[in-house]
C-alpha cells in the first residue's frame, strides 16, 4: 500500500485536498499544485506554479514567503530553507512564520532539533535554533551521525557532543581539536578515532574510553584487545584490565578467545572466566560450543559444557550442518559433531560433547536444531538432540523441514512429525503436508487436488480443490474448478464466489482484501464481511500513521463523469465527489 499523508484531487479546474490526519476537507485550494505524487500530498508544504517561478504554502495556506521561489526544502525542526528568485542566498524559515527566526545565508543543513549547519562565505557555523554560534571559527564541512557531530577543516576532524555546547555567557565559544584524520564505527556504541599511528576510543555521547595512544584497539561483545608494540592486552567492556599479563596472540570466533603465551594457547570456551592456563600446541576455534586443539600430539574437541573428546590417532571429524533455509538465522543452534575411524566406525556427539549414537556405517543428516535422521543396513529412524529415538513404524524417507513439521513418507504417502509437540500426523496425502492453521489443520493432496485434514488425518473438507490458501481460522480462498471465491472450510459452504483476482493488503495485525468481481473492485475484511461494495473501477490502498484507507474511483462513461471515494479502515465513507473526465486525468497525472 501507499503511504499519505493528505489526499488531492481536481475539482473544476482547482485542487482540492482531504486530511487523512483529520478525516477533514480543508478550505485550502490552490489553481497550479505541483504534486509530489498522484493522489497523494506527502510534502510538509505545497507549491503552486507561477509565471516565474512557484509559491510555496504551508498545509494551513499561508504562504512560507511571499517572494516567488525556485527552490525548497524541509531541513526539520520546523523549519524551512528556501531560494527566492530575487536572491542567491538561502532563507532560513521557521513553519510559525515569526521573523525572530528568519535569517539568510549561503546555504543550511538542519543536524538535529536543536542545532543547525550555517555556511557563510567564510566557511561552516555551528548554530542554535536561536542563531546562537556556538564555535571559535568557521570549518569547512559539519555533520552529525548519532549523538556525535563532526566537524573538518582541511584534512583534520574534530568530534563533539551536545553536552560541550553548553553556555556560561552568550559570548562562550567552543574551541575545537582537530586531532584526527580518519574515524571509524566499531559497533552502534563505540567510535575509534585515527590520528597516523595513533587511536583512541570514544563512545556514543563522545566520552572518552581509551585516550590517544600509538596502539591498535579490537573491540568484541564482552571485551577489548589493545595491541601495542606486537603484544597484546585484553580490557573488559569498561576499559578495566582483565590480566596483568602481555599476551603474544589471540583468536576470536563466535565468542570465543584464545590466547597465546609463548609457544602455548589458553582456550576460554564459556567466558572470560579464570586465569588463563597456557597448555595447547595449537588450537582451531570452529563454532561458540566447539574448539579444536592439539596437544603433544594428542587431538581433543573441547565442548562448550567443558567436556573434552580426545580422538584416536586414525579418528576424524566433521561439523554437521544443515543448509534448509528456514534455519539461516539459526545456524549456530545446530550442534551435531561426527567422529569417524579409518574402519567406518561413526560416533555421532552432540553441543554437549555427549555422545547419542554410534555403530558402523552410519548415513547422518541433520534436520532441524533438535533431530537428526540416522540411516543404518536400510533401516531409518529419528533422533533427538539428547540421543532418543522418535520411534515411527515403517519409515521410507524424511523429508527437510518447513514451518513447524518434518514430512515423512510411509507407504508412498505422506504424513509429517510436528517437532513442537512431537504429535505425528499420519500418512494420508500423496505430497508434502502444508500448514492451513498452525499445530491444528493441514492441507493435504489427493487425485492431485486439494483438500483440509486435522492432525488425526481426518478430512475437514474433501480433495476437490486446485488451490487452497488461508483466509481467517475458518475460511479459506480456494478454486474449485477454475472458479475462486471464499469458502467457509466447516461449514463447506460459499462466503464469496466469482472471485476474478484478489490482493492481501495488512497494517499492524489487521488484514484486508481487495477483491475483484464481474462487477468491479470491493473489500473485504478479515471476517470476510463487504466493507465497500463491488462497483468501482480502482480500488487503492493507502496508509497514514499505521491506519488504512481507501481510494475508490468509479467510471461513469456514459456521462463522461467519475465518481471518488475516500473510506476509512472499515468501509466508512469519508469524502465521495463527481468529476469531469479531465479533472480526474489531471487528478490521476493521466
Amino acid at each position: 500500500q501507499h503511504q499519505a499523508d493528505w489526499l488531492v484531487h481536481v475539482q473544476q479546474d482547482s485542487f482540492h485536498f482531504f486530511d487523512l490526519n483529520k478525516n477533514e476537507k480543508p478550505a485550502l485550494t490552490l489553481k497550479n499544485l505541483v504534486s509530489d505524487s498522484c493522489n497523494v500530498i506527502n510534502s510538509p508544504y505545497l507549491l503552486e506554479k507561477t509565471d516565474a517561478g512557484f509559491l510555496a504554502y504551508l498545509r494551513n495556506g499561508l504562504l512560507i514567503t511571499d517572494a516567488e521561489i525556485e527552490e525548497i526544502s524541509y531541513i526539520g525542526a520546523g523549519f524551512f530553507k528556501a531560494k527566492t528568485i530575487a536572491s542567491s542566498a538561502y532563507q532560513l524559515i521557521h513553519a510559525s512564520l515569526d521573523d525572530f527566526f528568519r535569517q539568510a545565508a549561503v546555504d543550511f543543513i538542519g543536524l538535529d532539533e536543536f542545532y543547525f549547519a550555517k555556511r557563510t562565505f567564510e566557511g561552516w557555523q555551528l548554530i542554535s535554533l536561536l542563531n546562537e554560534p556556538i564555535l571559535k571559527q568557521p570549518v569547512d564541512s559539519i555533520w552529525k551521525e548519532g549523538a556525535i557531530f563532526f566537524f573538518k577543516k582541511g584534512k583534520a576532524i574534530a568530534v563533539s557532543s551536545a553536552a560541550d555546547f553548553k553556555k556560561t555567557t552568550k559570548n562562550d565559544l567552543k574551541s575545537l581539536s582537530f586531532l584526527y584524520d580518519d574515524y571509524e564505527w566499531l559497533d552502534t556504541k563505540h567510535l575509534k578515532l585515527y590520528s597516523n599511528d595513533f587511536e583512541t576510543i570514544i563512545d556514543n555521547q563522545a566520552q572518552l574510553l581509551y585516550p590517544l595512544e600509538k596502539a591498535k584497539f579490537e573491540s568484541f561483545d564482552d571485551f577489548w584487545i589493545k595491541e601495542k608494540e606486537s603484544k597484546f592486552n585484553v580490557f573488559d567492556k569498561n576499559a578495566q584490565l582483565l590480566f596483568e599479563d602481555n599476551f603474544d596472540g589471540y583468536r576470536f570466533k563466535s565468542g570465543v578467545l584464545a590466547l597465546q603465551k609463548g609457544n602455548y594457547w589458553s582456550v576460554f570456551i564459556d567466558g572470560l572466566k579464570g586465569f588463563p592456563a597456557f597448555e595447547y600446541d595449537s588450537i582451531r576455534i570452529f563454532s561458540s560450543w566447539l574448539t579444536y586443539a592439539e596437544k603433544d600430539s594428542s587431538k581433543y574437541l573441547l565442548f562448550q559444557s567443558g567436556r573434552k573428546v580426545q580422538l584416536s590417532e586414525k579418528e576424524a571429524f566433521r561439523v554437521l550442518k544443515n543448509y534448509n533455509i528456514a534455519f539461516a538465522d539459526a545456524i549456530d543452534q545446530i550442534r551435531f559433531v561426527e567422529i569417524v575411524n579409518e574402519k567406518g566406525y561413526f560416533k555421532l556427539y552432540n553441543g554437549f560433547g555427549r555422545k547419542i549414537k554410534e555403530g558402523e556405517k552410519l548415513d547422518i543428516n541433520i534436520l532441524t536444531p533438535k533431530f537428526a535422521q540416522i540411516h543404518q543396513n536400510k533401516k531409518r529412524q529419528l533422533l533427538d538432540s539428547a540421543g532418543h529415538e522418535i520411534e515411527i513404524k515403517a519409515v521410507e524417507a524424511f523429508g527437510a523441514y518447513q514451518n513447524g513439521l518434518i514430512p515423512i513418507l510411509q507407504n508412498k504417502k505422506f504424513g509429517a512429525l510436528q517437532v513442537d509437540s512431537l504429535i505425528l500426523i499420519p500418512a494420508h496425502s500423496q505430497s508434502k503436508l502444508e500448514v492451513f492453521l498452525k499445530d491444528s489443520l493441514f492441507i493435504f493432496k489427493e487425485d492431485n487436488l486439494l483438500g483440509i485434514s486435522d492432525a488425526t488425518a481426518e478430512v475437514l473438507l474433501a480433495a476437490d480443490f486446485e488451490s487452497i490458501e488461508y483466509f481467517n481460522d475458518s475460511t479459506a480462498i480456494v478454486e474449485e474448478e477454475g472458479e475462486v471465491g471464499i469458502l467457509n472450510i466447516y461449514q463447506n459452504e460459499y462466503v464469496h464466489e466469482n472471485i476474478d483476482s484478489w490482493e492481501r493488503v495488512e497494517v499492524g495485525e489487521s488484514q484486508y482484501f481487495i477483491v475483484r468481481k464481474q462487477a468491479g473492485y470491493g473489500l473485504i475484511n478479515q471476517l470476510g464481511e463487504e466493507i465497500i461494495p463491488f462497483i468501482f473501477n480502482e480500488l487503492t490502498a493507502y496508509e497514514s500513521k499505521e491506519k488504512l484507507y481507501w481510494l475508490a474511483e468509479r467510471r461513469l462513461s456514459e456521462i463522461n463523469y467519475i465518481v471518488i471515494a475516500y473510506f476509512d479502515q472499515d468501509g466508512n465513507v469519508l469524502f465521495k465527489e463527481g468529476l469531469n473526465f479531465d479533472d480526474y486525468l489531471k487528478t490521476a497525472c493521466d
